[in-house]
């Protein structure tokens, strides 16, 4: 089979004065067109290709970013978070903006374990000075409650002499008065004798 082409001749007027006509091969035809369908193709897959291929390059580096990011967030939610650790800031994005910003939380964190981890050491040292005043203070009470002991029993030993000369000191006063009286009689009767 074959393709006839038509085309008109015009002059620098501008009218047609004549035709012209060309024929083709089918199988000609054919041909280039698979060709120019293989070629398309193949262009096309490479063009796929590298495009793929530049997506997987330009997202890798974000997508790393943010995997170090995600990972880094999880062990400080777990508790088993590295403080010293730097998510690594590249280029000028977002993504750098937020990594510089996760890590400046970091270091926050690290300063603030830092600073209670001292606070609890001073803590722990204050708690050990306080106990063992506490302890030197229950010796001491310890101590003065014997003596106070000692005391009352010493007291309690007084107060029964005291009781005791008390008692003594009534019977010599009843002896005096009873001196008295057998005074008082013989001085009587030495006043009878005399008279």
């Amino acid at each position: 089979y074959t393709i006839s082409s038509y085309g008109g001749i015009k002059n620098s007027k501008g009218q047609v004065i004549g035709f012209i006509g060309c024929d083709f091969n089918v199988d000609d035809i054919l041909s280039m067109l698979k060709k120019r369908i293989t070629n398309i193709a193949i262009v096309s897959i490479i063009i796929l290709a590298l495009g793929i291929l530049l997506i997987i390059l330009f997202t890798a580096d974000i997508f790393g970013t943010m995997k170090s990011i995600s990972v880094a967030m999880e062990n400080i939610a777990s508790g088993k978070a590295d403080l010293t650790f730097r998510i690594p800031e590249k280029g000028r994005n977002e993504l750098s903006n937020l990594a510089a910003n996760c890590n400046a939380v970091i270091a926050s964190l690290n300063n603030l374990v830092s600073e209670l981890q001292g606070e609890t050491g001073i803590l722990n040292e204050t708690v050990d000075e306080l106990s063992t005043k506490m302890e030197n203070h229950v010796e001491v009470l310890d101590a003065t409650a014997n003596q106070m002991s000692e005391i009352s029993d010493h007291i309690t030993e007084q107060t029964s002499k005291v009781e005791s000369i008390t008692s003594g000191m009534q019977s010599v006063e009843t002896e005096i008065d009873s001196l008295e009286k057998k005074l008082s009689m013989q001085s009587q009767a030495i006043s009878q004798s005399s008279s």
